[in-house]
């Protein structure tokens, strides 16, 4: 099966937006290619679907979804899909509201905050687990910094008052957890919004201070000897810890009521990732490294053991109410339209996993 993988350019948002819209319908014709009247053909085996899955970036945080795709999990399990990259949550989001893909694998915070500006996105699975992307910070930073080790991380904080901080986008749940923290000690960094793969040698080249950006990024500028993990992700006040969501599949509540097979075929494709990968890490270890194969041995390795767990963990850890309870708390404090969310509103009913892991039993992985 051949799939076909599209990067909109960083531009605006609103502008990022309208061509991944553009590119999206120009390829896939809208979301009239998706969905089959029946689930099954008559051999048995599932009906094709055709359909496209829009990605806010190529991090690890998504590796399940690449896993899904390259092991050919997808399709087993009768997808055929077609990927758009969009490098960041926002973008991915505007996809599904304006009916251009069927399903978004998004960040945490971005389909909650959309469904406060009144478009209805759902929580459908919880394809990574955890807050683990750190800041990390230049070795010329911390070279002004002696003895930075030693400090708490609300000292860390307030050395990093007034320093450059490179984010992915001004509304995303990494600015705004780090944003908080700034605010818990009175301080306040300077934010610029550039590609995350773009990160790394911006911190070379001194036109920021940190950046916050997720595996393989934030490994790069350790590794390379030019940047410092400064302050652990999970030691954020509101990150949330190593069992949040982190990457969330994402779907539009009308396409949930219009094809709900579709949406329980998406789930069980990821859910026959997981427990694979479970089964055979060395298999699952085998296609990250297939597919980041331009990322150094050295960094990889010192990656994969805290990306694995994010991999698995789902299976452990599903999307839970408590999960959307926490994100309105913390990620969206300052939006008064998600405090009236139903929390167990904003997740697929309960049957829809077990029908998906049903399925999986059925057809297996």
């Amino acid at each position: 099966m051949t799939h076909t993988t599209t990067t909109v350019p960083a531009r605006s948002r609103r502008l990022r937006a309208v061509a991944l819209a553009a590119a999206v319908l120009l390829g896939a014709g809208g979301l009239a290619a998706c969905g089959s009247d029946e689930a099954a053909g008559p051999d048995g085996s599932l009906k094709k679907l055709d359909m496209t899955f829009t990605i806010s970036s190529t991090s690890l945080a998504h590796q399940l979804v690449f896993a899904a795709r390259d092991g050919g999990y997808l399709e087993k399990y009768g997808i055929d899909a077609r990927f758009v990259t969009a490098e960041s949550s926002s973008v991915a989001i505007a996809a599904l509201a304006s009916n251009s893909a069927q399903v978004a694998f998004v960040g945490r915070t971005d389909a909650l905050l959309t469904t406060a500006q009144g478009k209805q996105m759902v929580y459908a699975y919880k394809q990574s687990t955890g807050f683990l992307t750190n800041v990390t910070v230049s070795k010329a930073f911390a070279d002004r910094n002696p003895g930075w080790e030693s400090k708490s991380v609300e000292d860390r904080l307030r050395l990093l008052n007034g320093a450059t901080m490179a984010q992915a986008s001004a509304n995303g749940v990494l600015t705004r957890v780090f944003d908080d923290a700034m605010s818990s000690v009175g301080g306040k960094v300077t934010n610029t919004y550039i590609a995350v793969n773009t990160m790394p040698t911006a911190l070379t080249r001194g036109s920021v201070d940190a950046y916050m950006a997720p595996s393989p990024f934030q490994e790069t500028s350790v590794q390379r000897g030019e940047g410092v993990m400064f302050i652990k992700g999970t030691d954020l006040p509101a990150s949330g810890g190593e069992t949040i969501v982190q990457g969330a599949t994402v779907v539009s509540k009308s396409f949930l009521d219009s094809d709900r097979e579709s949406v329980v075929r998406v789930m069980a494709a990821l859910q026959a990732t997981a427990e694979a990968m479970k089964a055979d890490p060395d298999k699952a270890k085998q296609l990250a490294k297939e597919r980041l194969n331009t990322i150094d041995a050295s960094i990889f390795d010192v990656m994969w053991p805290d990306a694995y767990k994010v991999i698995i963990g789902p299976l452990e850890h599903p999307i839970s109410a408590e999960d959307i309870t926490f994100m309105i708390e913390h990620d969206a404090a300052g939006v008064a339209e998600a405090q009236s969310l139903d929390p167990a509103a904003q997740i697929v009913p309960a049957d829809l996993l077990t029908d998906a892991k049903a399925l999986v039993s059925e057809v297996g992985f």
